[in-house]
């Protein structure tokens, strides 16, 4: 919270909030996003013509002072969906090559541009990288064989790979546990259930006859220390806190 960025034509102003201090950095005209640490930004210069998923986006990097500004990695249909908390990797979602429709979920390590595939499918995507950056949850939609489309989640080491029996909206609590609000169309209140990523075990944690609750359009997010649940509530349009056991 020590940095902001805004846009100014071509360039993306960074101030450093606790003095004030200012400069530019030239991203044409793109948002930075800045490394967990703050000690690093990075950015992405896309394509503007041509179908979304033959975009070729240019990823570039540079210290938080704007300092070793360099390009990066060149990524096709896709590109950086989150900093891991190291720093030092990023998770990537894009076309693995020119070859197949197929998108890949990856880490791919800022420091040497190697990359290391989670998990590809033609329609994937929505990933949320867990608070430790152990596991990254993720959707496949309209898959070949029906029965891959839904929620998966993954470990960022390149190890377990599962599909979950729920399918609806997801958050991360902590590094291993994922909220889950199932997909109900015209249930008259939503349902929190935790599922553990290791297992894959799922349980819910609200009740719907003690704790009713709607949420309007998919508009809720976990506190960080993951004990509380903020919501757009459908019934007064207005904020609402769900503290959890």
């Amino acid at each position: 919270m020590n940095y902001v960025a805004y846009p100014e034509g071509e360039y993306a102003t960074i101030e450093h909030v606790p003095t004030g201090e200012r400069w530019q950095v030239n991203t044409s005209g793109n948002a930075p996003a800045f490394s967990p640490d703050a000690t690093q930004m990075v950015w992405q210069v896309g394509g503007t013509r041509g179908p979304l998923n033959n975009r070729r986006n240019d990823l570039f990097a540079a210290n938080v002072d704007g300092g070793e500004a360099r390009h990066v990695a060149t990524f096709l249909g896709g590109g950086v969906a989150a900093w891991f908390p190291d720093s030092a990797h990023l998770l990537v979602i894009a076309r693995p090559s020119d070859d197949t429709i197929d998108r890949a979920i990856s880490v791919f390590d800022l420091a040497d541009g190697s990359s290391r595939e989670l998990a590809r499918a033609e329609r994937i995507g929505g990933a949320r990288l867990s608070r430790g950056g152990t596991w990254v949850a993720f959707t496949i939609t309209f898959a070949p064989n029906p029965d891959d489309s839904g929620l998966w989640l993954a470990r960022t080491d390149g190890g377990e790979v599962k599909q979950l029996d729920l399918y609806g909206a997801y958050r991360w609590r902590d590094d291993a546990r994922l909220f889950v609000i199932p997909f109900e169309p015209g249930a008259g209140s939503n349902v929190l259930w935790e599922v553990d990523a290791a297992t894959g075990a799922a349980r819910p944690i609200t009740d719907p006859t003690a704790t009713p609750f709607l949420i309007a359009n998919g508009d809720w997010a976990v506190s960080p220390n993951g004990g509380r649940i903020v919501f757009l509530n459908a019934a007064d349009r207005a904020l609402w806190l769900l503290s959890l056991p």
